[in-house]
């Protein structure tokens, strides 16, 4: 009997080695929820630091570009700027030109004009010579 009792109580010490108590379960339920709580914490932390800088990345991007449409309009302002110069420039050339022909297309018909009444003259004078002539 002193072998059952020794063998008992060999199982009953290496049963309770296996068992744990409430104390130790509750502690080890309480570490748990700390090590997920603070894994948790540590991942959306984790989180919202790379959601900050995507948010840093993107403004940046927005602002880089808006620096670079703003000196593209800036660019353009001035290619449109020179253009309308440069067709100001023709224009005015061209309304010279205009003017130009319009003061030698006077000239001709007034030159046309003095040959035209010059050969009448000349003519009449020529009629008026000969009809005295022939008087």
């Amino acid at each position: 009997m002193t072998h059952v009792k020794a063998a008992v109580a060999e199982a009953t010490a290496q049963h309770t080695e296996f068992l744990v108590t409430k104390q130790d379960l509750v502690n080890l339920h309480s570490d748990l929820g700390e090590k997920t709580f603070n894994a948790t914490m540590k991942f959306d932390i984790a989180q919202r630091h790379m959601r900050e800088i995507h948010q840093k990345d993107m403004q940046n991007l927005r602002a880089d570009l808006m620096a670079a449409d703003q000196a593209n309009i800036g660019v353009l302002q001035t290619e449109l700027a020179n253009m309308e110069r440069a067709s100001l420039r023709r224009r005015e050339m061209d309304e010279q030109r205009y003017a130009a022909l319009q003061a030698e297309t006077a000239s001709v018909e007034r030159r046309i004009l003095q040959y035209g009444l010059g050969t009448l003259v000349t003519l009449a004078t020529l009629a008026l010579g000969v009809a005295r002539i022939f008087k």
